[in-house]
């Protein structure tokens, strides 16, 4: 969105790997919703490599004031074993 490093779940992923086990993602979920074609694969797709989200509404507003699904956001945090 503002930058053209690392804007999908995907180039993420791969960095992280690359650098190695101790290397995780951080999701932000404002961003996700521009870049990601499917907000939920993307924290599928990170899995056990998901260290942190950053939480805001499509509209930078709290969580509920926006168009963002945050029960099936939350759910598929739980999927991945996020807490």
């Amino acid at each position: 969105f503002e930058t053209y490093f690392l804007n999908r779940a995907d180039q993420a992923v791969a960095l992280a790997k690359a650098v190695g086990k101790n290397c995780g993602v951080c999701l932000d979920v404002f961003h996700m919703n521009i870049e990601e074609k499917d907000m939920l694969a993307a924290i599928r797709l990170v899995g056990p490599l998901l260290t942190d989200v950053h939480v805001a509404e499509n509209n930078r507003l709290a969580p509920g004031m926006g168009s963002i699904d945050w029960n099936a956001f939350v759910a598929t945090l739980r999927a991945v074993g996020y807490k």
